[in-house]
């Protein structure tokens, strides 16, 4: 880490910066530190801001949402998808940022409110099958939340039935919904 911050300092002031910033945020993250990884996120996000960077802006708005949703801090992560999915309207990560955001609004609004925007991200044509799979799947566990037992089963399994390049855990967390 001490190598990671130092480069982060000492970065010549160009998008390196942020990549350095966007990297140790990353890291810090994966092991615990989370506040200090959402000050790197910051600083990533003005430095990619300041140099017009619009894909790594949206990757890190997306890191950035991803960490906030694991430390529970919905609204907040519910404006960092949004501002993620802006950014990453024609990147094929737009989905991610899309799927994070319908499962905030499920949070903080319920799932009636997440309803539309899973069956949306579910029957789009452009997003990925991965993406696809896990909207089919929270829209099966939404659907099961409103008392609609008969759609949410249909709707799993046709996640199940469609599990292309899928990771096997995912596929287990959609199981799980069944049972």
């Amino acid at each position: 880490f001490q190598r990671m911050e130092r480069a982060t300092r000492h970065a010549p002031l160009s998008s390196l910066q942020g990549v350095a910033s966007y990297n140790l945020a990353q890291a810090w993250g994966r092991t615990g530190k989370r506040l200090e990884a959402l000050q790197m996120f910051d600083q990533a996000i003005e430095n990619f801001s300041r140099f017009q960077r619009r894909k790594e802006l949206g990757m890190a708005w997306l890191a950035k949402a991803n960490l906030l949703l694991r430390m529970h801090l919905y609204p907040e992560a519910h404006e960092a998808y949004h501002r993620a999915a802006y950014f990453l309207r024609k990147n094929h990560f737009h989905g991610d940022a899309l799927l994070g955001e319908a499962i905030s609004v499920s949070v903080l609004q319920g799932p009636e409110y997440a309803r539309p925007l899973l069956e949306r991200i579910a029957g789009s044509s452009q997003e990925r099958n991965v993406i696809k799979f896990k909207a089919r799947g929270n829209l099966g566990t939404v659907l099961r939340q409103l008392g609609e037992h008969s759609d949410a089963i249909r709707h799993l399994q046709t996640a199940l039935e469609s599990q292309v390049d899928v990771p096997p855990l995912t596929v287990a967390a959609v199981l799980s919904e069944l049972t």
